[in-house]
């Protein structure tokens, strides 16, 4: 027993960055809530090591992702503070594109953050997945139990009201 606590506890201290990072942009700017998913997370995780359900490995951190983004979805999901806004932007290819970019160099600064919170929650967490975090299309459909057509058409409705966003603000021409 012991033995599988240190080999958890070493698995925890390299993946634990990761893991508030990826919390923290989801949460944001609840930095408690992101602490919490991340420990719950961990918690389930270790107790599956321990049974012999999970097996801690290259797919681990990804599963524990899942987990975050599964348990965030269902607080934001419960909170009946929090409205859904499911408009959609009129698409341009200059604005995706720019956006693209913006997601590839991972520019996270004061105003792409502020925008980033104004998109709905599952939305936001498919950004995060894909574009920030580098999941693949396949791997944020499996984490967040959605066909993939789903997540890619989030990611559009999520991409263009960045776009919208960004532009009402001056931080990018269209």
């Amino acid at each position: 027993m012991s033995d599988k606590r240190t080999v958890f506890a070493r698995f925890a201290r390299e993946v634990a960055p990761n893991l508030q990072r990826f919390a923290g942009r989801l949460a944001h700017p609840d930095s408690d809530l992101a602490a919490d998913l991340v420990q719950e997370a961990f918690v389930v995780a270790y107790q599956r090591y321990v049974d012999g359900r999970l097996k801690l490995g290259e797919g681990t951190q990804s599963y524990l992702m899942t987990m975050i983004t599964r348990d965030f979805l269902q607080r934001v999901r419960s909170d009946k503070r929090i409205h859904w806004d499911d408009e959609v932007a009129h698409r341009t290819q200059d604005g995706r594109d720019s956006v693209d970019a913006m997601l590839e160099r991972e520019a996270l600064s004061h105003h792409w953050e502020e925008v980033l919170l104004q998109l709905p929650a599952d939305q936001r967490a498919c950004v995060v997945m894909v574009d920030i975090e580098e999941m693949s299309y396949q791997e944020a459909s499996e984490a967040l139990e959605i066909p993939i057509g789903t997540v890619r058409s989030r990611l559009n409705r999520a991409r263009l009201k960045l776009a919208q966003l960004l532009t009402t603000r001056g931080v990018i021409q269209l």
